[in-house]
């Protein structure tokens, strides 16, 4: 966890494909509760998705950090919850904003903050649209 946060490994820019595939084989593992997997290899994820300026994958793979800090680490799920946040919010892109938005919902959550948790997810579900893809996220 820490490692993913604060000590990323070197990594040189990526292609965009290259992320995504890693992304979907790091999202494979987490629903496999492989976490132990998965901390070793979002490290480089995260760090590759940021030098390439890959800005949608960097959100989704902190989305994901943050998914696993909220089963261990706790107290490193709101780290993760705004970086994906920040990272989302540089790709205009509704869906991955939302992502963002979901993992600190759920962050705040888990820490009983059950109200903050409902306001922060109503403020969020109202800036997505009428695009299938927006609606879908409102479902999350």
């Amino acid at each position: 966890m820490e490692r993913s946060l604060f000590h990323l490994p070197d990594a040189r820019p990526a292609s965009h494909e290259a992320l995504f595939s890693a992304l979907v084989e790091a999202r494979t593992v987490f629903q496999a509760a492989e976490y132990s997997k998965l901390g070793r290899t979002l490290p480089s994820l995260i760090l590759g998705s940021l030098a390439s300026q890959a800005h949608d994958i960097a959100a989704r793979a902190y989305v994901l950090l943050a998914q696993l800090a909220i089963k261990s680490y706790q107290g490193m799920a709101w780290v993760a919850a705004e970086r994906a946040r920040a990272q989302a919010e540089l790709t205009g892109n509704p869906v991955v904003t939302g992502e963002a938005a979901h993992s600190t919902g759920v962050s705040l959550r888990r820490s009983g903050d059950y109200q903050a948790a409902i306001d922060h997810l109503q403020e969020a579900a109202a800036r997505l649209g009428r695009h299938p893809e927006e609606l879908a996220m409102r479902t999350r």
